[in-house]
């Protein structure tokens, strides 16, 4: 009895099945970035919700809001700190917080000893790839600090508030982004047109904010690897102004040294950043935002109207 001969898949069926298992998978791909992408900027967004949340905390406590940094203007006598100081008993820190000998400034040995290496969670974009690195984004320690600290993925915004100088994405000084007499280095409440300065001992509380707390951006999403001074307990740049466009095109990734063009609301997300209001709501804004509707988000006080995107 004759045996019957199995038959085998021939090259050309193997490659077709190979081709098509190729095809499959560059489709699902894009899929399953996507989804990883909505997954990790979810994770964002519950971060600066808990932030929004601990600011309303503090309000509640004090009857204001924190200072983003009083290195400029501050009280004769007084420290230099740091918003992020001020709210850790607000997202479970206490311990942390009851540790800083607040006698000395932020950045003196005793507390740069112990806040030096502590990673802080609450500060850590999952899609950006610096968020943990606790480095600035050329590998090296941030200014004005020995070791290794937290990156600033969410700064308070000071909205068109007059820092260093003017970016490209801004028509002049004295414009709508860059409001006259305004300053980052001086705590007058006129020199303060958003909910926080950029690096004076301004503060104001929610009654100051006559634009309306869910017409008012509180705090920026911001890639704070960028620049030289903009890790988490660093009192020179905390602010973000809205003077910058939303990842800006004049972003200079590899230039720490760049603060005008790099200051600004920038995130790894794609097409836009997120931002607290301050009612505590959270928003995803389109870097094709309007810039001047951007702006007016930022004020606090200017009384402009906005058609929220």
């Amino acid at each position: 009895m004759q045996k019957q001969q199995k038959r085998g898949f021939t090259l050309v069926e193997l490659l077709v099945v190979i081709a098509i298992i190729g095809v499959l998978i560059a489709l699902l791909l894009p899929a399953v970035q996507a989804a990883r992408e909505a997954a990790r900027r979810m994770h964002c967004t519950n971060n600066m919700k808990q932030l929004g949340l601990a600011l309303h905390n503090y309000h509640d406590t004090f009857n204001t809001l924190p200072y983003a940094s009083n290195e400029y203007g501050r009280t004769a006598g007084s420290s230099v700190h740091t918003w992020t100081e001020s709210i850790l008993p607000f997202i479970e820190q206490k311990a942390l917080y009851d540790q800083i000998d607040f006698r000395f400034h932020v950045h003196d040995n005793v507390n740069e000893t112990l806040l030096t290496g502590l990673r802080a969670p609450w500060q850590e974009c999952p899609s950006n790839p610096h968020g943990d690195s606790m480095r600035r984004g050329d590998g090296q320690p941030f200014d004005n600090w020995a070791g290794d600290t937290p990156v600033m993925c969410y700064a308070p915004c000071m909205g068109p508030e007059k820092s260093d100088g003017v970016p490209p994405d801004c028509p002049g000084d004295n414009s709508y982004c860059f409001q006259q007499n305004t300053s980052w280095s001086n705590k007058a409440a006129s020199a303060s047109p958003g909910v926080f300065s950029g690096r004076s001992e301004f503060c104001t509380n929610f009654s100051g904010i006559t634009d309306g707390l869910s017409n008012t951006l509180m705090l920026s999403e911001r890639r704070g690897e960028l620049t030289r001074w903009m890790c988490l307990y660093c009192p020179n740049f905390q602010g973000c102004p809205t003077s910058q466009a939303i990842n800006s095109k004049f972003i200079e990734p590899t230039n720490m040294a760049a603060v005008v063009n790099n200051i600004g609301a920038s995130s790894f997300h794609p097409g836009g950043a997120v931002f607290t209001l301050a009612d505590a709501s959270v928003q995803f804004l389109p870097e094709t935002i309007d810039h001047r509707t951007y702006n007016a988000m930022g004020g606090r006080v200017d009384g402009l109207p906005i058609t929220l995107p």
